[in-house]
Parts: C-alpha cells; sequence; structure tokens
C-alpha cells in the first residue's frame, strides 16, 4: 500500500510528543495523516485513536466532553482525528491541560486552520505545538531516509532519484491515495474529484469568510498557469477586487491547499502563491518551467519543516525591472541562500547576473552591523554540477 511508506513527519511527531502537553498535526485533506494516526502511530505505539468523523462518538463527547476524555486516561495520548469537527474540544483540553500539563496527553488533527473557524474560540496558544504533513516527498516514495546533505541548501553532491524520476513526479505527485495509480485518465478523475471535494465543500465550511466555489478553483488554475503567481496577476486572472482575491487566498491557505510566499525585503511585487503539490500543477495545465518551480518550491518548504528549521522563512525576489530571483531561503539574518531556477542547460556570465548584484546589494545587513553570508546557487536540467564564479548550479534531481 502507498500509504504505508515511511513518513518523515513520524520521528518530528515523536520528540514533540516529549515537551507540549498538545499536538497540532495538520494538512490537507488525504496527504496521510488519518493514516499515520491510525495505522502507524496508534497501533504501534500504545495510542489511543479515535475520530470526529464518526458522528456517534462525537456527539457523546458533546453531551459530557470531560466525562468522554475520562474514559481515555488508561491511554498514554489520545489522538483526535478531525478535531475541528466539534469546536467544544478545544477549550475543553484547554481546562484540563491547564491542571496538569503532562506531556504528550494529546494529539489533534485536522484539514482545516482551527483558528478560522467562526465558533472556535481558544487557539490553545501556549499550550500546544504544531506538525504541518505534506504529500509525499519524491524521496518519501522512493523509500529513501530525509535528505542527509549537511549543507543548509540542502543540494546532494551525489543525486539520489533520476531525472527521470523528477519528471514521473512532476505528473504524478504525492498524493498518497493518487500517486501510485498507473492509469492515468483514473488518476485525472481523481484530481478533479479532490478539487471539486476542496472548492465546492470544505471550503465552504470556513463560514466568515462567505467563499465562491467558482471563484477558489479559478485562483487555483491561475496559480498553476501564471509564470509567477502574485496578487495583481491572479487578480487580473480571476477578475475579483484585490480585498475579495485576498479573502479566498486566505480560505485555501486555511485548508493547506495552497502556500504564501511574500517578497523579500527591497523587492518589487505581492506575496506569490503555489499550489499543495505539482501534481495539481499538472492537472490544471500548468507548463513545464511551473511545474519544475513548484517542485522545488514543495522540496524545500517540506524538507525544511521535517528537518525541524523552524528558523528557515522562503521568500521570492523580483527586481524594479523584473528580474527574478525564485527563492531566498532566509537562515539567519546573517546567512541567506538565493535559488535560481534556469530552463536551459547552457549558461554564460548575463545568466547569473541578478544572483551577484544581489550578493553585492545585501552583503552587510544595517541592523545587526554584521556581514552577511549569501550563497548563491542555480538549479538547471544539467547532468552534473557546475560553477560561474560563486554561483553553483546543481542539477534539478540534487534536492531529493
Amino acid at each position: 500500500m502507498p500509504h504505508l511508506r515511511q513518513r518523515y513527519a513520524l520521528d518530528k511527531i515523536k520528540k514533540k510528543l516529549k515537551f507540549g502537553p498538545i499536538l497540532l498535526i495538520q494538512g490537507a485533506r488525504q496527504v496521510g495523516k488519518s493514516f499515520l494516526l491510525r495505522e502507524i502511530m496508534a497501533k504501534k505505539m500504545n495510542l489511543k485513536y479515535i475520530t470526529f468523523d464518526n458522528r456517534s462518538t462525537m456527539e457523546q463527547f458533546e453531551k459530557t466532553p470531560h466525562l468522554f476524555l475520562e474514559n481515555y486516561t488508561e491511554y498514554k495520548t489520545l489522538i483526535i482525528d478531525e478535531a475541528q469537527k466539534s469546536p467544544k474540544i478545544f477549550d475543553t483540553l484547554k481546562e484540563i491541560v491547564d491542571e496538569n500539563r503532562i506531556p504528550g496527553r494529546f494529539i489533534l488533527s485536522g484539514s482545516t486552520e482551527f483558528s478560522l473557524l467562526t465558533n472556535i474560540k481558544e487557539s490553545l496558544t501556549g499550550r500546544a505545538t504544531r506538525i504541518q504533513i505534506f504529500p509525499f516527498l519524491l524521496s518519501e516514495i522512493k523509500h529513501l531516509p530525509l535528505n542527509p546533505s549537511k549543507s543548509e541548501s540542502l543540494f546532494l553532491a551525489k543525486p539520489r532519484v533520476s531525472l527521470k524520476d523528477v519528471l514521473q513526479f512532476m505528473e504524478n505527485g504525492g498524493m498518497p491515495g493518487i500517486f501510485a495509480i498507473k492509469d492515468e485518465e483514473e488518476r485525472m478523475v481523481l484530481f478533479s474529484d479532490w478539487l471539486d471535494l476542496t472548492c465546492k465543500r470544505d471550503i465552504l465550511q470556513i463560514k466568515k469568510l462567505n467563499l465562491d466555489p467558482d471563484l477558489c478553483f479559478k485562483i487555483l488554475q491561475g496559480i498553476a498557469t501564471i509564470e509567477f503567481a502574485d496578487e495583481t496577476s491572479l487578480c487580473k486572472f480571476t477578475g475579483a477586487n484585490l480585498k475579495k482575491l485576498k479573502n479566498h487566498l486566505n480560505g485555501l491557505a486555511g485548508l493547506f491547499v495552497i502556500h504564501r510566499v511574500p517578497a523579500f525585503f527591497g523587492s518589487t511585487g505581492k506575496n506569490i502563491y503555489f499550489l499543495l503539490d505539482v501534481s495539481f500543477a499538472h492537472f490544471l495545465k500548468a507548463d513545464v518551467a511551473k511545474k519544475i518551480r513548484q517542485f522545488i518550491f514543495q522540496e524545500q518548504v517540506a524538507q525544511r519543516s521535517y528537518r525541524g528549521e523552524i528558523h528557515s522563512k522562503i521568500f521570492f525576489y523580483r527586481t524594479g525591472k523584473g528580474s527574478f530571483i525564485d527563492f531566498i531561503v532566509e537562515h539567519a539574518p546573517d546567512h541567506i541562500s538565493c535559488y535560481k531556477i534556469y530552463e536551459k542547460e547552457s549558461f554564460n556570465q548575463l545568466d547569473i547576473k541578478i544572483l551577484e548584484k544581489f550578493q553585492e546589494k545585501f552583503q552587510f545587513n544595517s541592523v545587526t552591523n554584521k556581514n552577511v553570508k549569501i550563497d548563491l546557487y542555480g538549479i538547471a536540467p544539467i547532468k552534473e554540477k557546475i560553477k560561474i564564479n560563486e554561483v553553483t548550479i546543481y542539477p534539478i534531481e540534487s534536492l531529493s
């Protein structure tokens, strides 16, 4: 079964359970949260799993919440899946853990950002830690350990996957219930069903935002097909005004369907957006360049999350003349990595000019009064890494 592959999140979950009393595990629908919690953690770690997807279970809890939870005190950890379906759980757990903060008492899982739901009053701030589950990474699908690179760049000196693997992944993606299906027509049906349920059902759960399903779908199309899908270009593509667009973007982000990447200091342009998984970009007719950018983004964001790089922040950079650096990763105020994606196999000095100008412009931080270490990288469809001045250009597959 595809779901049985080792998940990188598992080690991080085990570590988090040693500290805070409540762990929030969130991520988009069907990325494998429930399977991980029910079939792997509950069965192998002697934890108790219940789900509020079961209406009877949820109703029993809501009648007598404290008494209901008392029935599970024999278990070291109680897992409550789809917790957002009974908002009462949040205030109830707040009261319980405030009395006794035993580490690892509860895991709450859900497919919606809890704070976006209108009748959830308590965010559990200071009482809960959080982990996001992403679709399978390519290396998880290939049964490989989490990227072992010791460098903050994440590049591997010797790629563990092939370019063919990457190209296949850019079509099939990493959604557990879809990627392993060999029949392309059937995969396309499942992608369509997933998007329909997200835009026509799930998005309506966030009642306070008053979201339009058709506009949500149009936004996802724009994110997939616009070269650099920022808020300005998405307004033009959808015909929505900025206020309405942002409302819908917040809703989609609250379902973990999209990711927001802000502009780096000194950059022009508003936030740009990426989809949950490259397979949806493929389904929505993204070109190859856009799929490569999407693939590299989700490798960066998921790997850094699973590696525990909580201080790493991802930005983009665009000059007033439109030159673009795809990703700026700020590891610390005095350490930055720049990533420029190239679609070609040969290079010259002009290709790296924007990277060198960025390094020159930001090599000193006037706030901390320190020099800034700026690493310059390119990513391209090449067979082996090359170096031009201070820029090291790696094959696309070197990130997996």
